[in-house]
Formats: structure tokens, sequence, C-alpha cells
């Protein structure tokens, strides 16, 4: 009988944010490399499957059993799941293996909480309940050089062993609808993306498309939130609705199109475990401008321009050598030669040797 590993993919509940893209592009490159000496199972919400064609999956019940029971009712009322080892994808999933002497490998994204917030108990509660799940794993994975670090530096591991496996970026050819373009205002534009949210730290944007009147700004993603709020505000106190547009929660289609034509991509977030959207922009061979932080400098490498500050006329400056680089003839092909380092082929591949190394 094959050994049987349950992959907890539940995030991809919500596509739109980073842990939904992680586990469709994971799950989706553990089952194009299955070895077949395993027998993968995906956990994943009903409503998700026809994202995994032709896979084996298991799936919940409802929100109320995933967020709100308690684990002790789980051991009552849930099947014993009979697996070999049960990989938990995101560090705050619903779901644990009510059977505990199932093995579990964990993987952890970021410990963004110690900058996103100066709340002493709740930051204490955070490091505890990671803590916790950590102690009842057998080995823990993280998705970068830098959150590894801060791991062994927060947390206690004892003896387990910890494991950098990147993510992907790279982005597949997508068919796009050339109807699409024409939502886009004409001419030359950058790209920005991710949930509005003040570690996003779009706002210092501004001031540099002020100085940059020759280009437009789409900035994608979710932009309900009280930060999205703020920023509309500055857009309109600056002049520059016509120029600055929040666009909201776009398709892979519509997110393919931004990379594939904007003159640059734009990343100033104060906070990252990895950040997709930078190799994702790379693939496409596009100058990318970062926040010199946390794991940036580990992912955009070399290829990519950096800003040591948000004063407008560093992040200028920082603009225009990187946009003059640009022009070199050999430019886009080491950037998505540096891109081609992070591959969901490459990351699932890992995870499967992983897979096979810890059931030998």
């Amino acid at each position: 009988m094959k050994p049987k590993i349950l992959v907890d993919l539940s995030k991809v509940k919500n596509l739109f944010n980073g842990l939904g893209q992680y586990s469709l592009s994971l799950g989706n490159a553990l089952l194009d490399g299955e070895d077949q000496s395993l027998d993968l199972t995906l956990l994943i919400p009903k409503n998700r499957v026809s994202l995994f064609p032709n896979c084996r999956s298991f799936h919940w019940k409802n929100n109320f059993y995933r967020d709100t029971t308690p684990q002790w009712m789980k051991a009552v009322v849930a099947p014993k799941w009979p697996y070999d080892w049960w990989h938990v994808t995101a560090q705050d999933s619903g779901f644990w293996p009510v059977n505990k002497d199932t093995p579990v490998i964990f993987t952890i994204h970021d410990l963004n909480f110690l900058r996103e917030c100066d709340d002493e108990i709740h930051i204490a509660k955070k490091i505890a309940h990671l803590q916790d799940r950590i102690d009842q794993s057998k080995i823990v994975t993280v998705i970068s050089e830098f959150v590894a670090d801060e791991v062994r530096s927060v947390m206690n591991l004892e003896d387990k062993p910890l494991e950098v496996i990147h993510n992907g970026g790279c982005l597949t050819n997508v068919d796009v609808d050339c109807s699409l373009r024409k939502q886009y205002k004409p001419g030359p534009f950058l790209f920005s993306i991710g949930e509005c949210l003040q570690k996003k730290n779009f706002h210092v944007l501004l001031p540099l498309l002020e100085k940059l009147p020759q280009y437009n700004l789409f900035i994608a993603g979710k932009n309900t939130t009280e930060y999205a709020d703020k920023v509309r505000a500055d857009i309109d106190r600056l002049g520059l609705s016509e120029r600055v547009h929040l666009i909201g929660v776009i398709s892979q289609e519509e997110k393919y199109m931004l990379y594939e034509n904007c003159e640059a991509f734009l990343f100033p977030s104060l906070t990252e475990g990895f950040g997709l959207p930078v190799i994702e922009a790379m693939s496409f061979g596009k100058p990318v401008f970062l926040s010199n932080s946390s794991s940036l400098p580990e992912i955009g490498g070399s290829e990519a321009f950096y800003w040591d500050s948000y004063e407008v006329d560093h992040m200028l400056s920082v603009f225009n050598h990187g946009m003059k680089a640009k022009n070199d003839g050999e430019f886009a092909a080491k950037v998505k030669s540096w891109a081609n380092h992070f591959t969901w082929e490459a990351s699932a591949s890992k995870y499967l040797n992983l897979y096979s190394r810890l059931l030998d």
C-alpha cells in the first residue's frame, strides 16, 4: 500500500491573497510532479475541486468546523484521518491532525507580526501559538533564509530539523483576451499588487508619481481597508486621481497582462516572508524596485533595485538608475534568468523529495 500524505491547501478558500496563490500553485505543481510511490490527498474546500483536476481530495463540511470548532471537539466528531504524514502548509491553518501520532510537516511563512504590531500581549500570544505548533511537529519548513533566521532566533526548535524551501513565482503562459487591455488607460504605466494594508506601504509611491508625470500607476489587490481609504485620500489631495488607480482584486489574466505591459514593478512593502509578486514581475524581465528590508533583498537578488529610504528624491534617483539600466540589451534576460531560480516545479520537487525521505 502506498504511503498516504495529506497536504493542507485550505487557504485556496481565498485565491486573491498570497497564501491562496501559494496553495494553488504549489498544489498543482505537486500533482504534476507526483512520485507514483506516494498517495497524495489535498485538503481543500469543496468549491475549489476544479482547481486541481483529477486529484484525490478531502473536503470539510463548513467554515464553522474549520474556524470555530475547538480541537478537542474535532477529536470527538471527526474521523481519525489515516495519513502517514500531514503537511500543514500555512501556520494559521484551522486544521491539525486529531490523531496525535500523525507526524506533521509544518510550514512557516513569516513572523511579520513582530513588526506589524506593537502590542506585546498580542505578540506573546502569537509566539505561544506558533511554539505550540512547532512542538507538535516533526519537521519545520520555511520559505526563505530570512524567515529561517527569525524562527531560529525567536522560537525554540529544540532538535527539530528546519529546512528552507523557497516558493516559486514564475507565471506560466496565460491566454489574455485583447479586450482586457481596453480596461486600462493608454500610455506607459507602472504596476504594484498586494492587499492594501499598512505594511504594503503603497502611500510612499504617490510623491514619486508626482515626479513622474509620464506614468500612470495601477495598484491591484483587495482595497476595502482603512489603509486603502487613506491612500485614496492622499491620491485626491495630491491631484493624482487621473493617474493612480486602485483597481481592486483582479483575475489571473489581468495580472498577467499588467505584468506583461508595465514599464516597471514597484513594491515598497515593509515586511515580507518571501514576496511572490517580485518573482512574478521578474519572470517577465521587468525592472523591479523594492524596499531594502526583510526577505526582499534575498528574493530580488542583485537584479533588483532597492530603496534604502522613502524620501522622494532618493526613490526617484533609484528609479531613474533602474530605468536607465533597463536599456541594456541583456537586462531582461538577466532578470528572467534570476527569476528562473524560483519555480513552483522546483519547490514541489523539494517537498516531494522531503516526503520520500521522511517516509524512508
